[in-house]
């Protein structure tokens, strides 16, 4: 009768230790998918520019003040240019509503040859005090593209 007892009382502590690692594992995925922070996507507007044979498409994927900003950036070039010989982190500066510029600190391909470029351009975060960004590319001829920050 002692080895039924001396089963029954371990079978016992086996199913309290399982419940009470149960319990630290529910509370711990509970807190988790509550405590993630949820951030509100903003879709900046899409904005092109067409001179010289040379096709600049910009759209901010990202602006923010504590993190990178990303711009997507797509090139085409009808003829003369040769779109792979073009260096963006040396032709691209991003400026504030007080005209301080931000160097690149990226330049990611996405897709390349000679008359098609497509790439992610990543800038450092945007002092808070900026409503106004606005990115200007020195290629073939200067192109300024402007947008309002997102509160």
């Amino acid at each position: 009768m002692n080895s039924k007892i001396l089963i029954s009382t371990k079978g016992a502590r086996f199913c309290i230790i399982i419940l009470i690692c149960l319990g630290i594992y529910a509370y711990i995925t509970h807190k988790n998918a509550h405590s993630i922070p949820t951030t509100k996507t903003i879709n900046y507007p899409h904005k092109s520019s067409i001179k010289n044979q040379l096709k600049i498409d910009i759209q901010p994927l990202s602006l923010s003040y504590t993190h990178p900003s990303t711009f997507k950036i797509t090139l085409e070039s009808t003829q003369a240019p040769v779109l792979a010989q073009l260096n963006l982190l040396k032709s691209a500066l991003l400026t504030d509503e007080k005209n301080i510029p931000y160097q690149p600190t990226h330049w990611e391909v996405i897709s390349q040859d000679d008359y098609h470029q497509e790439g992610l351009l990543t800038f450092p975060p945007i002092p808070k005090t900026n409503k106004l960004i606005s990115m200007t590319i020195f290629e073939y001829e200067d192109r300024t593209f402007t947008w309002e920050m997102a509160p």
